[in-house]
């Protein structure tokens, strides 16, 4: 009895959107369309915004920069996340900013990871927890062990995961 109540009132869900969209699925599904496309193109504004602001600024700015566009390109194409993350990197070495590094250690990892190179990620990920280890710069270390164990528990690496996200 139970069963044929669940399926009664799944029927009757759908009668009832059916009656409440009263024949425009098309459209609405239209819509869906178009705005899912419109995030698209803000998505692709924003990036575009922040690789052409990078001709107008310097130093920690360009750091800064380099770090969204980092995280920007991490779904879209992880390959440029890796490149940004690099530039990130350099930079920051350059103008000696330790969180910047780590920051920018922590991107590239997630770009490896992107593109399931375990071990280009997970070497990147122990650098930035070494580096912010030996400048005790804790919201560095916190990220990175926190990241960290989240890349090893997609690994099925749950102790090890356990262990860094306890650490953060």
């Amino acid at each position: 009895k139970n069963i044929i109540r669940i399926i009664l009132l799944k029927n009757d869900n759908l009668t009832f959107f059916r009656k409440l969209l009263g024949g425009k699925m098309k459209k609405v599904l239209i819509l869906i369309f178009l705005l899912n496309c419109l995030l698209l193109i803000a998505g692709e504004t924003k990036i575009d915004s922040l690789e052409n602001a990078l001709f107008t600024v310097s130093g920690s700015n360009r750091i800064s920069i380099f770090h969204k566009l980092a995280a920007e390109y991490w779904d879209i194409d992880a390959e440029k996340s890796i490149e940004y993350g690099n530039k990130e990197y350099k930079l920051a070495v350059k103008e000696n900013n330790f969180s910047a590094q780590i920051d920018a250690l922590i991107d590239i990892a997630v770009g490896y990871e992107s593109i399931n190179d375990s071990s280009a990620s997970a070497k990147y990920y122990l650098e930035s927890i070494s580096l912010a280890k030996q400048k005790g710069i804790k919201r560095g270390l916190a990220r990175a062990e926190k990241d960290l164990g989240m890349f090893l528990e997609t690994g099925k690496k749950y102790n090890e995961a356990l262990k860094n996200l306890n650490s953060s």
